[in-house]
């Protein structure tokens, strides 16, 4: 379903940062070179403090990362049956990763969605909604709906399931982290990441979780040798390509002999274990 941008500026007016970005200069004062959407205009002057990413001047930075917040939201819509769980960088932090978070994905079945922004909305008091974050204007989650919490610079969205290949019905699709927070299970993904092509993020979570080539088809991951549309790469091969350069992507940093893969020293433990989600 798609953001509800007609009510989300504070003056009432459409965010329109893309078309009010067109006519400016290339460079911000100093150094800096403007980042440009993939059609070539640039990001708004001032997209580093732009309402969409940073909230409201009055707006509190949440305690414990948010988490609390989250947690109440979860529990908002598992009460209600609506079966969810935390995706992208939140869930790569669970398994290891050191991404820098931005907004809180919620991940629910495709049909789920709507209930879940029906009840979210007849909560006006916790969560208002908001146009996307003006940086990522042109990629897939500007589409989604997305909502503020109330008096915080806390954003989340709520991603359809099948948008991004999580099979979130499927019997122990999820596990809880220490704070209680709902996570794909690493079987689920990791296959969400290979069907959805999403190289990056699965990369980063090879790398955090030290999966060798073997893990995919002992825990059931269906390595396809099908090609990505306009590729010569599939599933598989990019699996084996991943899971076999691990040390070669931690450059001169690391010490091969003191570490597995640049988030991981040999015979670490589980990071879902030790970490602090």
């Amino acid at each position: 379903m798609a953001p509800h941008q007609e009510d989300l500026l504070s003056d009432g007016t459409p965010n329109q940062p893309v078309d009010g970005a067109r006519n400016v200069p290339e460079r911000l004062p100093g150094i800096y070179s403007r980042p440009q959407y993939s059609d070539g205009t640039f990001f708004p002057e001032n997209f580093l403090d732009h309402e969409t990413v940073i909230g409201y001047p009055t707006d509190k930075q949440p305690g414990n990362a948010g988490i609390d917040n989250i947690l109440e939201l979860i529990s908002l819509l598992e009460h209600e049956g609506l079966r969810c769980c935390v995706l992208d960088v939140m869930a790569l932090q669970y398994y290891g990763s050191r991404r820098m978070q931005n907004d809180w994905w919620i991940c629910l079945s495709d049909t789920a969605v709507p209930q879940a922004e029906a009840l979210i909305r007849n909560r006006p008091d916790k969560y208002i909604p908001f146009a996307p974050d003006c940086r990522f204007l042109d990629l897939q989650q500007s589409r989604w709906t997305r909502f503020k919490c109330v008096g915080l610079g806390l954003f989340f969205l709520l991603v359809p399931a099948r948008e991004v290949c999580v099979d979130i019905e499927k019997e122990g699709s999820i596990v809880r982290g220490k704070t209680g927070l709902p996570f794909p299970s690493l079987p689920v993904f990791v296959q969400s990441l290979l069907d959805a092509d999403n190289i990056g993020d699965l990369e980063d979570l090879v790398d955090a979780m030290d999966l060798p080539e073997e893990w995919a088809v002992a825990n059931g991951v269906q390595l396809s040798e099908t090609r990505y549309a306009d590729s010569e790469v599939c599933p598989r091969s990019q699996w084996k390509w991943l899971t076999r350069t691990k040390q070669k992507r931690m450059g001169l940093k690391y010490n091969p002999k003191v570490y597995a893969t640049k988030y991981r020293k040999h015979k670490s433990r589980d990071p879902g274990l030790t970490g602090w989600l």
